[in-house]
């Protein structure tokens, strides 16, 4: 029932469902493709999504400025992401293994594209990813921490989810350089020795719960640590904290490709790194 539900998310940030004027064509064009998209079998969660070509250069270009790395080095970042034949070949056979129908065999990686690239570039000794859900997240983010290791910077990936079962696409030597942690995101993350420097919020909180999360777990980021929400495009808890904890914000908007144009998007927290 949650794929089901999730698989709306798209359509409430799509301009089909926010009264925006449309000619007949294109409105008829649309409810086309929403269709071929609503009875897809194989493509249930709002995440996993092909995000637009020039979509895809705008988060490069925005990563790109926030670690201080130049443009083409993010770029690289993905297609060394879309070229992982190993990491492809472990998602179709953990799927057909599993039986699990809440993505597709070739999985559609959208704005994680954006989290491993932040993984390869930041080079984090720890990140945490709270809901895990299927684990699609926690296998690239550990194939980026498992080339981060082979150029010198080792860093372990600590996934928290309070559903028993979950992450089940995280198996083989994913499992080297990561853990997902079964229970409460309170009471777990305090047990994580390392200040935390790339989070991952990759769960739909209620508002009041996410802004209430943020504060209390503030002192186990370290410096230069990078906050990333799925959330952010309907929730300002982020957003909320930034500020007062002085840090930066943005929001980046996914244009995804194929039947649902427009995307969900990445809330992101950060403090201005110089090269």
């Amino acid at each position: 029932m949650n794929g089901l539900l999730e698989r709306f998310k798209p359509v409430v940030s799509s301009p089909m469902t926010r009264g925006t004027n449309h000619t007949g064509a294109g409105l008829l064009g649309k409810v086309s493709n929403l269709t071929r998209w609503l009875f897809n079998p194989n493509e249930t969660y709002d995440l996993s999504q092909r995000l637009a070509s020039t979509n895809t250069r705008y988060l490069a270009s925005l990563i790109a400025d926030i670690t201080a790395m130049e443009f083409n080095q993010i770029m690289k970042h993905f297609n060394e992401l879309g070229n992982d034949l190993d990491l492809k070949s472990h998602i179709a056979d953990r799927v057909t293994r599993q039986l699990d129908f809440s993505i597709d065999w070739e999985a559609r990686l959208g704005q994680r594209m954006g989290w491993y690239a932040f993984a390869r570039a930041l080079k984090p000794e720890t990140v945490v990813e709270i809901r895990t859900g299927n684990g699609l997240g926690a296998c690239l983010v550990t194939a980026a921490l498992k080339r981060n290791a082979a150029e010198g910077f080792p860093g372990c990936y600590h996934g928290v989810d309070s559903v028993p079962g979950a992450g089940h696409l995280f198996s083989g030597t994913y499992t080297d350089y990561g853990e997902i942690l079964h229970g409460s995101s309170a009471t777990l993350i305090p047990t994580i020795s390392n200040p935390i420097d790339l989070l991952i919020i990759n769960s739909d909180f209620p508002h009041e719960q996410e802004e209430a999360m943020y504060t209390p777990v503030a002192n186990r980021f370290s410096e230069n640590a990078v906050l990333l929400s799925h959330h952010s495009p309907y929730s300002d808890a982020l957003f909320n904290f930034s500020l007062q904890a002085g840090r930066r914000f943005i929001l980046f908007s996914e244009k995804t490709e194929g039947p649902v144009s427009h995307g969900v998007g990445i809330g992101i927290s950060y403090r201005k790194k110089t090269a």
